[in-house]
């Protein structure tokens, strides 16, 4: 970008970007109809023009039906990816775009605030007044205190060249709709797991189980509803857990009608039962998670870190990115590597491999899942250890109480994700995430999917992100 523009001028750029922005997420259609009404040859014409919906990120592709000029019918496009199906909000365009008391123009208030008194002024006139309102507030109390917000339907290029504009001018504070619906658990993602795991796709056309937590599949996304009546109509169970009745839930096999806000209890007893259960994958755990690394856990005084053992912790030049474990076959400790310790000289060919003491490559290593070993005068325990424990106590009886639902119904739910495992999936919406919970259900739902063996199954998580250095445990 460049920055030979005066400020003012830079200013009046942004509410140009904006003022675009918002005028062009009122509908795909509008401008389809103004195509049309250029190039209608007679007023018996019906002209159809391929689109896409705007109002969500869904996309989903449409032809809108435009007479003299104006929009006149939506139809689903059956050759593209959302298979002609549309949701309500999308077939109610044309009363959208031809409500009597749609903005179509800037207004300027001219009375009392709260008196609803405007008048019409022009496009120029609307970039001058944001211009000099913007201006008088930044170099008066500083353009970090200037706060933008979007909302849903537009273009990322649109987002991002207006968040470049603000950013620009000193201004940080932007916000969303990811803000409230998915930041929190896609930023705790990255930093538990290398990847936005909680919005992993899931293989509907081979699954026999879905797990749909508070998510309206048939009004969000509607596609995606096509997938789930199929995988259904092909003898899938199909789960939802959502405090409200919705169209989802009255066409789930299994209804959970979940007290708002207990969302936790719920998933900790879904990871109880497959711990316990035969279907847990514990030798997925084993080799591709951090099941097996020993924990510096606190003591009563207070003493440990609570974090995952490090070399470092235990003598004083050690590498702090080899991660303790202990080996089943030799029976020693052992550390895992990762790729990023080059300047330690771990990396390179001991990338991805479990070294011993001395920094040997231990080839044929087993970490241990469980057990507790004593190193340096103190004693620590797995992950894998310490997640049990915790989970325990969240029996189908204390979920039931905590989240207002029958045991048996929890029973028969769980029952039903653990038997179709490794080949359940399961989708989320973002309302769990407007809690207090935000990072702990994101990992919680992570470890539910990678328990239950379900990443990288047929008919389970598809996720790109995990890379084998042996052959995948999956069928």
């Amino acid at each position: 970008m460049s920055l030979k523009m005066s400020r003012r001028g830079f200013v009046k750029a942004s509410a140009v970007a904006t003022a675009s922005t918002l005028l062009l997420g009122a509908s795909a259609t509008a401008a389809a109809a103004d195509e049309a009404a250029a190039t209608s040859t007679s007023s018996d014409d019906v002209k159809i023009i391929p689109s896409a919906c705007r109002q969500c990120y869904g996309r989903c592709a449409l032809f809108g039906h435009v007479k003299d000029g104006r929009l006149v019918k939506i139809e689903g496009n059956p050759d593209l990816f959302s298979e002609g199906t549309l949701c309500g909000r999308c077939f109610a365009i044309p009363q959208e775009l031809y409500n009597p008391l749609r903005v179509r123009y800037p207004q300027k208030r001219v009375g009392e605030k709260g008196s609803g008194q405007w008048k019409r002024i022009t496009w120029e006139e609307a970039y001058e007044e944001a211009r000099d309102r913007f201006t008088k507030i930044g170099e008066e109390h500083g353009w970090h205190t200037i706060a933008h917000q979007y909302g849903t339907g537009r273009d990322m290029l649109q987002f991002q060249a207006i968040n470049k504009l603000w950013l620009e001018l000193g201004s940080t504070a932007t916000f969303g709709v990811g803000n409230l619906c998915w930041v929190g658990s896609y930023f705790s993602s990255q930093r538990l797991y290398g990847d936005e795991t909680q919005y992993t796709g899931w293989d509907g056309n081979n699954t026999d189980c879905i797990l749909i937590w508070c998510r309206q599949e048939r009004s969000r996304g509607y596609y995606d509803w096509l997938t789930v009546k199929r995988a259904q109509e092909r003898g899938a169970k199909v789960i939802c857990v959502d405090p409200r009745f919705t169209c989802t839930a009255s066409k789930a096999d299994i209804w959970l009608p979940i007290r708002p806000g207990s969302d936790m209890a719920l998933v900790l007893a879904f990871i109880n039962e497959i711990v316990h259960s035969d279907k847990c994958a514990t030798e997925f755990a084993r080799m591709y998670t951090n099941a097996p690394f020993f924990i510096d856990e606190k003591d009563a005084d207070g003493n440990g870190t609570g974090y995952q053992l490090r070399e470092s912790y235990l003598k004083e030049d050690g590498n702090e990115e080899l991660y303790a474990a202990w080996d089943e076959n030799s029976d020693q400790l052992i550390f895992w590597s990762g790729d990023w310790q080059n300047a330690k000289g771990v990396g390179g060919p001991k990338a991805f491999q479990w070294l011993d003491a001395e920094g040997n490559i231990v080839a044929d290593a087993k970490p241990a899942l469980s057990g507790s070993h004593e190193i340096n005068g103190k004693t620590y325990r797995t992950s894998w250890d310490i997640l049990v424990e915790h989970v325990t106590p969240w029996t189908i009886q204390r979920a039931a109480e905590f989240c207002e639902l029958p045991e048996g119904k929890i029973k028969e739910a769980i029952d039903a994700y653990i038997d179709a495992s490794p080949h359940a999936c399961f989708t989320r919406g973002q309302k769990v995430e407007l809690s207090i919970n935000t990072s702990g259900i994101s990992q919680a739902f992570t470890i539910m999917m990678a328990l239950a063996g379900n990443f990288d199954s047929k008919g389970g998580q598809n996720i790109g992100c995990l890379l084998y250095t042996s052959p995948s445990p999956r069928d």
